[in-house]
């Protein structure tokens, strides 16, 4: 009798202080305490007190012991015929028992695993046998942020016994719903992750209805990791692109995964990279052609570059796409570079590529590919293709032949990589001729880099401006032009008016030769002519290959270029003189945004030097840090002084990136701390040509006339008047600069009201679609839902806008705003410089001819009369 009283009785503040001693440590969060009497078979019964918590359920003896407990996911049944008895089946044993809280029991089972697993579909989960119905309650989940992700993932750790990754947890809370951030990356939590506890994050994707996106690249995976990535496929329903990349699959972990893709009839899985993986081979090849033989939606992307796959294997691929009906419309990305494909592979792909498909994106590089097949069905088949990238592919006649065939006909194509291909120069002058006759194919980007065309190379594309007026990038680095082939090529391409990207690096002789001063001089003369379009130029050397001090002439040049937007010099190994000379050009610059110089071998002298010329520049915005050279200063130079250089060189860069960086405020010292500073300094050369002639006209000692005292009161004056010019158009700049800011954000008002119309506009629309689709719900919860949007979703405030409209938009305007006052500035002192030198050149003329007098004074002499001077 005692025991039958105990179970009407309580729990007990003693029974619940010896719960939380045995689970507090192990962090189990009660849910539930309860006495009940279990049934020990033949009428006979015992005392256990059971424990749900969020994740297990407990059974304890009357001594406190633990005498059973099971996961939740080990559950397989509840049952219970009558009100006050339950039976609960786990997957190893069972507890039959009765208590008058039974249903309290099965209800808060419900809760804990409907919080963790709710998106587990219902043949998975454990059954329920209740009778009647009406006992049990309904259910809904409490956590829905990224799908419930963080509670699932936290009870799979508690069921593999491994510590939850609370920093993971945190992430996914706070982050991806902020961001909407619908990729789970394994490279976007911190490093290293245990097998384990990957086993439990990519568990908890099983179910999980949030995330698209499945990547994890660069870091290698255990082969368990494997098997739980194809246990999630097999069940998963809304990932879209997987991504395993360099990660060191082998050919079992490949099987698995695609057997689990295959035998998933409703994964929606449309892009797949599984590329650099070089151990897997032919043999797990069946899997993966199986796999894509079922996609009941074909694929968009498909990415097996690098995967050691020969041309059986290649065959097979080719076999699935043509199988699949559906890839020849969904297919927009083909990689399979840096695999064999031979004669048998490119057969097989040329018999997909040959009927009417949607490619846009095809990456046959490095494969040993037979281009005189795959180029005809390119042509065939192939109409939308925007990019064809062949690189290290042999080019024979034919195969050129067929190309220029392509390129005549094509009307999508963009982009050609021809690097590596052994391309002669009369081939690729006949690819040249293709793509400039064809007017359907604008802002073109070609790559023949690698190619060894030599001098012959460079002459031939000294046609480019009439040939190929279409090219608007252009690769051509590594082609041992040499200092003659440099000469030809930078002459001609000067008068190019399309080309905007350019790289030439590796190009200049290795040594220096008799023409590396004409082919530096003409260099200078492609990148600072007029008519050039040219914004990016990469100009990169090696080890084996670098300009050292010779790029100082090109460097200088930057001074004066107005067109240059982004350079990369990284590898000539210039040095400190190198870097002062980058210095001072900067000082003058206001056109480059972006600059890459690593691998020079700067140390801190140099980096000081740099950082003195950018303090007076306005325009630089991004610069890499210069981290190999860095790296190597820190081993001999002053690691304290080296960080408060580059603290102030990145100072430098973000002031220039804000809204008022091209406004006075000193910095660099001297001056008048603007952009309008950097005229004196261009206009040097003029200030000193004006001196000399006034210098010329005093030593001549001759008299002038009213109008030449003019002349030269206007040249003691005109530093000052010039200074008094950029002060006039600085004021003016921080006026506009102050009232533009301004009107930006009072435009914040205008802008407001619109994003509101279209806000409030989607909340009717969304509204107006639950009701419509959603008949279950009855008006009041409609406008719940409704209420609950107005009063608590996040608003778009005035402040925010008007931060926007003022710091980024500003910034752009101003720093174009500047190019105007710059060019107007220009204008006006090259006129005052211009016409007052000519007039200082016509009286030093007029004095060296007239007859030498005595005592002649231009100005009024110190008595300050107009006394005559005395024959």
């Amino acid at each position: 009798m005692g025991k039958d009283k105990k179970a009407e009785q309580e729990v007990s503040s003693g029974d619940e202080k010896m719960v939380n001693a045995v689970l507090g440590p192990r962090n189990e969060e009660v849910a539930l305490m309860s006495w009940v009497k279990k049934d020990k078979g033949k009428g006979a019964h015992e005392m256990r007190l059971v424990v749900v918590t969020a994740n297990r359920f407990f059974s304890f003896n009357p001594k406190g012991k633990i005498a059973r407990e099971a996961h939740l996911l080990e559950l397989d049944e509840i049952s219970s015929s009558e009100a006050e008895e339950f039976t609960l089946s786990f997957k190893t044993w069972k507890i039959s028992g009765r208590s008058s809280h039974a249903d309290e029991i099965i209800n808060t089972i419900r809760v804990s695993y409907e919080n963790s697993f709710g998106g587990t579909p219902p043949d998975e989960r454990f059954k329920i046998n209740v009778e009647p119905d009406s006992r049990l309650v309904e259910v809904t989940r409490s956590e829905v942020i990224c799908g419930g992700f963080a509670a699932t993932y936290k009870s799979l750790c508690n069921f593999y016994g491994t510590g939850v990754r609370e920093d993971i947890c945190w992430d996914v809370n706070n982050l991806y719903p902020s961001n909407n951030v619908t990729e789970f990356n394994l490279q976007e939590f911190e490093q290293p992750v245990s097998v384990t506890e990957l086993a439990a994050l990519i568990g908890a994707l099983k179910h999980n209805t949030w995330f698209t996106s499945f990547v994890a690249r660069d870091m290698p995976l255990d082969k368990k990791t494997f098997a739980d990535i194809a246990a999630m496929l097999q069940k998963n329903t809304t990932v879209t692109a997987l991504v395993l990349s360099n990660v060191g699959m082998t050919r079992d972990g490949l099987i698995q995964v695609m057997d689990a893709v295959a035998q998933n009839k409703q994964n929606s899985l449309n892009s797949l990279d599984i590329s650099n993986n070089s151990v897997l081979d032919d043999k797990a090849m069946p899997s993966v052609q199986a796999a894509l033989s079922t996609l009941t939606h074909g694929l968009v992307n498909l990415n097996v570059s690098g995967c050691g796959f020969g041309k059986v294997a290649i065959q097979q691929l080719g076999g699935a796409l043509r199988k699949n009906a559906h890839m020849a419309s969904t297919l927009a990305t083909l990689d399979v570079s840096k695999n064999t494909l031979g004669a048998e592979g490119s057969s097989a792909v040329a018999q997909f590529l040959a009927n009417p498909n949607t490619m846009r994106h095809l990456n046959v590089a490095s494969t040993d590919s037979n281009l005189d097949t795959l180029l005809p069905a390119v042509i065939r088949g192939s109409s939308e293709l925007h990019s064809l990238n062949i690189m290290g592919s042999k080019l024979s006649a034919k195969a050129v032949k067929n190309m220029t065939t392509f390129l005549g006909s094509c009307s999508s194509l963009k982009s050609l990589n021809l690097s590596n291909t052994s391309v002669t120069v009369d081939l690729l002058r006949d690819v040249i001729k293709a793509i400039g006759s064809n007017m359907y194919l604008q802002e073109f980007d070609l790559d023949a880099s690698n190619n060894k065309l030599g001098v012959a190379g460079a002459k031939m594309l000294a046609s480019l401006p009439q040939d190929g007026r279409n090219i608007v990038r252009l690769n051509l680095a590594d082609s041992e032009f040499g200092d003659e082939g440099m000469s030809v090529l930078c002459a001609a391409l000067a008068s190019h008016e399309t080309l905007r990207f350019l790289d030439m690096s590796r190009n200049f002789s290795v040594k220096p030769t008799k023409q590396r001063d004409a082919a530096v001089d003409n260099f200078i003369t492609m990148i600072s002519e007029v008519e050039s379009a040219l914004e990016t130029l990469i100009l990169r050397g090696s080890r084996n290959n670098a300009m050292r001090l010779d790029i100082a002439p090109i460097i200088y040049a930057l001074a004066t270029n107005e067109k240059l937007v982004r350079l990369d010099i990284g590898g000539q190994q210039m040095g400190n003189k190198g870097a002062m000379a980058l210095g001072k050009a900067l000082q003058v610059n206001k056109k480059l945004n972006e600059l890459r110089w690593d691998e020079n071998g700067v140390t801190l002298s140099g980096y000081t030097c740099f950082r003195n010329g950018i303090m007076r520049n306005r325009a630089l915005k991004n610069m890499q840090m210069p981290i190999l050279d860095v790296a190597a200063a820190l081993k001999s130079d002053d690691p304290k002084k080296l960080q408060q250089v580059l603290g102030d060189i990145q100072e430098v860069l973000a002031r220039n990136a804000a809204p008022r960086g091209m406004l006075g405020g000193g910095s660099g010292g001297g001056g008048h701390g603007s952009a309008f500073g950097q005229l004196s300094v261009l206009n040097s050369g003029e200030r000193e040509r004006i001196e000399r002639l006034r210098m010329k006209i005093r030593s001549a000692n001759r008299e002038l006339d009213s109008d030449e005292k003019l002349v030269m009161e206007d040249a003691e004056n005109n530093d000052s008047v010039m200074s008094f010019l950029h002060l006039v158009a600085e004021e003016h700049q921080v006026g506009m600069a102050d009232e533009v800011t301004a009107k930006l954000r009072e435009m914040a008002d205008v802008i407001l009201p619109v994003v509101d119309k279209h806000y409030r506009d989607m909340v009717t629309h969304v509204m107006d679609t639950v009701g419509e689709k959603y008949k279950s719900f009855d008006e009041d919860q409609l406008r719940l839902v409704s209420r609950t949007v107005n009063f608590t979703a996040k608003e778009l405030e005035a402040e925010t806008v008007q931060k926007i409209m003022s710091a980024a938009c500003a910034a752009e305007i101003q720093g174009k705003a500047n190019e105007a006052f710059m060019s107007a500035l220009e204008i006006t002192t090259d006129f005052l410089f211009e016409k007052l030198a000519d007039r200082l050149e016509d009286i030093v003329e007029g004095v060296q001819k007239a007859p030498a007098r005595e005592s002649v004074a231009y100005h009024t002499p110190p008595g300050g009369g107009d006394d005559e001077e005395e024959e």
